[in-house]
């Protein structure tokens, strides 16, 4: 039957290009043929699609398993045939959003050092993909040009950007570039200087881009303006995660690299405010079993949160909280405030209820000090407190 031959190689072939065209293949099949007379042979083909239901997070490399099924009818009965599996390994999606997780603008004073942004990169992409980060700083449409100084990557599991022993990483270009998994994120932080001189209100921006770096290597930039870079549904091939060495796997470029609305970066704001409260976070000591200063099972780090207020003015009704990660215990004892208004006991417990407004928290495992109202250019309140490694 040369003509049900030929419909079966096609539908092989149907299946073959669907499963590398599509992100989105269903379970599915056609509809019979009506039964009709040829040489008073009664003919019915029908054929059946097998193909797994896959989604955005369908992981890059795992086979697409294709099949045709024939069936028909002749005088002496019925026969069924069917072809070879046909295994297509889903291409890579490169995709990736970066957001901001800030509600507004940071308040800064002018001039300033230190000034933090968060970032949060996630990986909406299908593959385990490292990602080149920038931080830019020289953005049109603002009242200024904030200096950032350093870019740093949530690494210790504390809320909030560390400097120091135990602190969060200094990202370093190529170096540790985020690795992330489908889904996996990155919490980002940006360090600036504001310049002196700004007006109250001015407004300086800075922009956060992540770039997946089969992009940067296959196309020779991370600039989405620049005339090599990638647009959307464009395809590096064999450049897909798993590398399996035989570049069986294709990367194909998501919807996030579209010019028109780039979801590769994004931007957030300072604005010069008459006060500013600034908060600074570091380990001063580490103490291990030892008597050395590793960081281990039961080394006991000492923080400091250093708490200032610049600018004119006062800032009023300034909290201080700080969750500690599972992987610390807090050392009962140990918290300390210097500068803390008369008459406040300076110990863990909250008590006096309505007097003690610092303690620290079991059940929450969070550390809180109440500092009520503060003068700009009053001296910086000190905040310590010791805890030890699980």
């Amino acid at each position: 039957m040369p003509s049900v031959i030929a419909t079966l190689r096609m539908l092989a072939h149907c299946a073959r290009q669907a499963a590398r065209a599509t992100r989105d293949i269903r379970v599915c099949a056609g509809r019979p043929r009506r039964p009709h007379s040829r040489d008073g042979v009664m003919l019915l083909a029908a054929w059946v699609w097998s193909c797994a239901a896959l989604g955005a997070g369908t992981e890059a490399g795992r086979s697409v398993v294709n099949r045709a099924e024939l069936r028909y009818q002749m005088a002496g009965g019925t026969a069924l045939d069917a072809s070879s599996e046909v295994r297509t390994p889903v291409d890579e999606l490169l995709d990736v959003t970066v957001v901001s997780v800030l509600s507004g603008a940071v308040a800064v004073t002018s001039p300033a050092s230190d000034a933090v942004l968060e970032f949060v990169v996630t990986n909406t992409g299908n593959g385990t993909e490292p990602f080149r980060l920038a931080a830019l700083d020289v953005l049109a449409g603002d009242d200024f040009d904030p200096d950032v100084i350093t870019v740093y990557l949530e690494s210790n599991g504390a809320p909030g950007l560390q400097i120091g022993p135990g602190g969060d990483a200094e990202y370093i270009t190529g170096s540790n570039d985020p690795v992330l998994a489908p889904d996996g994120t990155q919490r980002v932080y940006v360090a600036s200087t504001i310049p002196a001189g700004l007006a109250q209100n001015a407004l300086g921006t800075a922009t956060l881009r992540a770039v997946a770096d089969t992009i940067v290597r296959a196309s020779g930039t991370a600039d989405p303006q620049a005339a090599a870079f990638p647009l959307p549904g464009a395809t590096f091939a064999g450049l897909g995660d798993p590398a399996d060495g035989g570049g069986n796997v294709d990367a194909v470029v998501g919807n996030a690299h579209d010019r028109a609305n780039l979801l590769l970066e994004a931007t957030a704001a300072y604005q010069v405010s008459a006060a500013v409260v600034d908060l600074a976070k570091r380990v001063l000591r580490v103490e291990d079993p030892g008597g050395g200063t590793e960081i281990r099972t039961g080394s006991i780090l000492t923080y400091q949160i250093a708490v200032s207020v610049t600018g004119t003015g006062s800032a009023d009704g300034i909290v201080i909280t700080d969750p500690l990660p599972a992987e610390l215990d807090y050392r009962p004892g140990t918290l300390s405030v210097t500068a803390l208004a008369p008459g406040e006991e300076i110990d863990d417990d909250f008590l006096p209820a309505g007097a003690d407004n610092t303690g620290y928290d079991a059940s929450s495992r969070t550390l809180t000090a109440r500092l009520g109202s503060q003068p700009a250019g009053a001296a910086a309140i000190a905040i310590e407190f010791q805890a030890t490694v699980r």
